[in-house]
């Protein structure tokens, strides 16, 4: 505030740079041209289509997961370095349990200042089991989810949430950058059947590695087992999914989430 003619205050405002390192990830799958030529329905369809959908499935379980960053491999999960609160047990109803749960995930992000952009994220199971609970003769939450809604915040029901927790989010405290998903096709190209993962054999051995993951006497065998692979030498078509992603919290505190949910 300020009075007539006097001097309208001048403010500084400071703000802190958050770098979001760009990381790649990605999947191949081969098939051989014999099947390709056969399968109906076609085949490759099939499998770009499962590629996605599994990708999908990875993206949301790292992109709301607890796990460090690793330089130059992949971004820390959301929740990396947030404990939670425990699903409450002292209610004298199950619907009072469940109120107070929401409360306890909710309140931390309002009070800290934010929830302009905010979600609620819970499981299918979850959701039904909520659908369900009467207090005092009521369905509490069948019509609020009915509207996608629970306390008038946005819900997000997905299997990729595990039934034994609640998350909620501030969208506007994070940041994502995501590339398009780029799938290519090659019949020529020569691939290492092996994971870069760490895990022995490496890429370059001779060694294959086994379903188990070990190295048998029998999968040395490099003239049967090869685990160089000439798509062009071998009538086989590889399929390569890529995608650039990368994603920062902004602000501690814009996530919060209920454990030891009981569905």
């Amino acid at each position: 505030w300020s009075g007539e003619g006097a001097a309208i205050p001048v403010r500084k405002a400071t703000f802190e740079s958050q770098r979001i390192e760009p990381y790649k990830w990605g999947s191949i799958v081969t098939m051989t041209k014999e099947i390709m030529a056969r399968s109906t329905p076609a085949i490759q369809s099939i499998v770009q289509a499962g590629m996605v959908a599994d990708t999908a499935t990875k993206l949301d379980n790292d992109y709301f997961g607890v796990a460090a960053a690793v330089a130059g491999f992949n971004p820390a999960g959301i929740f990396n370095g947030v404990t939670g609160t425990a699903a409450s047990t002292g209610g004298a109803t199950v619907g009072d349990d469940m109120l107070q749960d929401l409360r306890n995930l909710l309140d931390p992000i309002y009070a800290a200042n934010m929830g302009q952009s905010l979600y609620i994220v819970i499981s299918n199971s979850n959701a039904l089991s909520m659908s369900t609970v009467l207090y005092n003769g009521t369905y509490l939450f069948r019509d609020e989810l009915g509207r996608g809604q629970l306390l008038g915040v946005p819900v997000v029901v997905s299997t990729n949430c595990p039934n034994d927790e609640i998350w909620a989010l501030d969208m506007a405290q994070q940041a994502v950058a995501s590339g398009n998903m780029e799938i290519s096709v090659s019949d020529t190209a020569t691939i290492v059947e092996i994971d870069d993962d760490g895990v022995a054999p490496f890429m370059g051995q001779s060694q294959p590695r086994s379903p188990t993951g070990s190295v048998s006497d029998a999968s040395r065998d490099t003239v049967n087992n090869p685990n160089i692979r000439s798509l062009f030498k071998t009538e086989t078509v590889a399929l390569k999914l890529v995608q650039y992603i990368s994603w920062a919290n902004l602000r501690t505190g814009s996530v919060n989430r209920i454990t030891g949910v009981s569905d």
